[in-house]
Parts: structure tokens; C-alpha cells; sequence
């Protein structure tokens, strides 16, 4: 199996964004890969076959994935397809603001999707219409002559396209009436609210009702979909804002834990080790800080406390 790298991939390595833009695509087999980035892509034009761990699903104009890091893909049968393809490391570019995490249309897509599309065999994806596909298009146009013709503040001008196109495409999927992205759309609410309101005493009766599920139904359906407990996510959103604020202010380590729903500071320092395998004053000193913060939703809890 092909992987493909990050050294490889993006010719700045300052800079970890890159836009690619297929044309009439034509082969009957593009290897299965991985690679140590995010991709986005979206399918403009022409069909053909997908592969993704293990099935296959068929392609069409319109369709939006997202795929992190270690999942493998390829694609079979492809014929006169326009593809997109935008590949950046989260870590690194862009710095997603916190307030995107609140959309439940961008956890939908970006964060739950990449996990269920397995377990659901594709019927979960975000299908634009002819004209989102052609709003979609100027944007990527846009950046493209962005990364071709480096003009003064090129960079940041892409950060803001990008950024653009994340709310676009955030948007078109919380205007979906039914179906399987529904009931990502449902989820992707209550992530949301959990996002905004971490701090708070939550606890799984009280998300459930919110939910308007069973407190089994709702363990269930939410493990299935995020690859985590709810209360595994809980810790693991209070441990990224205890991050924010660790890197962002000299507060006390002890101020961290009460901001963030820890009401004791040693269980706050023991949970925050068990998940980063830092204490919060390593943490505070790492100079891979940010990149572990990056990574906080991609592994597996030791602990399932919070």
C-alpha cells in the first residue's frame, strides 16, 4: 500500500495546504493509499468506483468526503471526472476557529462522517446540488490562481478561502431534510452543544434527553458514530480547552482546571497525563503542544472518567 507523506505532498513545508484540481480524470485503477494529512475532496463531475477500507461505493457529481490520515482509499473506473482535492494537516493549516466546532453541520461532516461512513456503507455523505457544486467551483478556482500565482498575502488569502468553503459546505449539509445525514446532522447538534457548554455538569441522562434518545439508545448511536463514549468525547473536549488556555495565558494550573470543568486540580493534572501523555506544565513547555492538541480526537482514551 502507497503511502503518501507530508514531505511529498506540499512544496512549502512552512505552509501545509495544497489545492488540486483533476480535469477529466481518466484510469481504471488509482492505487490504494494513506497519507499523513487531511484531504476534502469532492467529486464535480464524472463517476466511478470508490474504495474505502475494504468496500466499494460508487461516485457521483456533488459528493463530499472527508478522510483523515491512516484511512486507506482509492478509486476504480474513473471516467471524464472533475475532482477536488484539498489536503492540509489540521495541526498546522488552518488554525479552524473554536466557533466552527459549534456548527453542527461542520461535526457532522468533519468529524463524524470520516468515522461512520464504514459502519454505515456510504449511505451517510454530503451531496451538493448543481448549484452548491458551481458556488463550490468559483471557490476552488479562486484558491487555485491563489496557489499557482503567489501574489502579495497569498497565504493568508487561502486560510480565508478555505475557511469560506468549510462554512459553505457546513451549511449545505444542516439544509439536509432526511436520510442517514440526518442522523449525522442530529449528532453533529448535540457535539455542538456539548462543545459550547463542556465546562458545565454534564452527564449522559442529560445529554440523552436533549437528544430525545434512551440513555442506551443515545451510548450507542453515539459510540457508533464518533468512535468514542460520550463521556469519553466530554473529557476529551475539556482537556482540548484546558490546551487552549494553557498555551494562550500564564493562568494557574489550578484556574485551567476550574475554567474547564475540573473541579479538583489533581484529578484535572492526572486526567490531562492519561490523555496527552503530558502533565499540564510539560504541556505548557512542549514545542509539539500544538500537535498534540491537533490529535486529541484521533486516538483512544486510557481512561473513560470525566
Amino acid at each position: 500500500m502507497i503511502k503518501f507523506g507530508i514531505n511529498k505532498q506540499f512544496r512549502d513545508q512552512n505552509f501545509l495546504f495544497g489545492v488540486g484540481y483533476i480535469r477529466g480524470a481518466a484510469f481504471d485503477d488509482f492505487p490504494i493509499h494513506t497519507h499523513g494529512f487531511t484531504e476534502l475532496v469532492i467529486i464535480m463531475k464524472g463517476r466511478g468506483s470508490h474504495w474505502v477500507e475494504g468496500s466499494t461505493y460508487q461516485i457521483v457529481p456533488g459528493d463530499v468526503f472527508v478522510f483523515k490520515g491512516e484511512q486507506a482509499h482509492g478509486f476504480k473506473g474513473i471516467r471524464g471526472a472533475h475532482m477536488v482535492n484539498l489536503s492540509f494537516v489540521p495541526s498546522s493549516f488552518p488554525p479552524v476557529p473554536e466557533e466552527f466546532k459549534t456548527l453542527p453541520g461542520y461535526n457532522a461532516l468533519f468529524t463524524l462522517e470520516p468515522v461512520y461512513r464504514r459502519q454505515r456503507h456510504f449511505q451517510s455523505r454530503l451531496s451538493l446540488s448543481r448549484g452548491q457544486l458551481t458556488f463550490v467551483e468559483n471557490l476552488v478556482m479562486r484558491m487555485e490562481s491563489e496557489q499557482s500565482a503567489c501574489p502579495p498575502g497569498w497565504r493568508e488569502m487561502l486560510k480565508a478561502l478555505f475557511l469560506e468553503l468549510i462554512i459553505y459546505l457546513s451549511r449545505c449539509y444542516e439544509g439536509i431534510q432526511g436520510g442517514e445525514e440526518l442522523r449525522m446532522l442530529e449528532l453533529g447538534g448535540i457535539l455542538s452543544f456539548m462543545e459550547g457548554h463542556y465546562a458545565e455538569r454534564l452527564n449522559l441522562p442529560k445529554l440523552a434527553k436533549r437528544a430525545n434518545m434512551s440513555v442506551n439508545n443515545f451510548l450507542r448511536v453515539f459510540k457508533k458514530a464518533s468512535g468514542f463514549t460520550p463521556m469519553e468525547y466530554l473529557l476529551r473536549l475539556r482537556i482540548g480547552g484546558a490546551c487552549t488556555r494553557l498555551l494562550a495565558s500564564p493562568q494557574r494550573i489550578a484556574d485551567v482546571a476550574l475554567a474547564t470543568g475540573f473541579n479538583d486540580s489533581n484529578y484535572f493534572s492526572r486526567q490531562f497525563r492519561l490523555v496527552t501523555g503530558l502533565s499540564p506544565r510539560e504541556f505548557r513547555r512542549s514545542p509539539k503542544a500544538q500537535e498534540i492538541k491537533a490529535g486529541l480526537f484521533l486516538g483512544k482514551l486510557s481512561s473513560r472518567k470525566a
